[in-house]
């Protein structure tokens, strides 16, 4: 992982969203190359960065953010000439 890069850069505070166990670790007060404080957030809990406590959010919301889903081309239209020759409009 590359915690231990920004823990040796000063980096105050790194999320982790751990879609595995269903969690987001939170990593502060580096020291070295890790970091001392470490906890997990749960979907039922609310989570604030240390920079802008007033932002703060539900855990569960940040969990269920999804990708967008990803546009088809449109269809395009296959023309086979009697001949075999193949064309495609669209």
């Amino acid at each position: 992982m590359k915690l231990g890069v920004y823990a040796r850069a000063g980096v105050p505070e790194c999320w982790l969203v751990n879609l595995l166990e269903g969690c987001i670790e939170v990593y502060r007060e580096p020291a070295g190359d890790a970091y001392k404080s470490v906890r997990r957030y749960t979907p039922d809990e609310v989570i604030a960065p240390l920079f802008a406590p007033e932002w703060a959010v539900p855990v569960g919301e940040l969990m269920s953010i999804q990708k967008p889903k990803r546009q088809e081309s449109p269809r395009r239209k296959r023309i086979v000439s009697p001949g075999g020759r193949r064309w495609s409009l669209g």
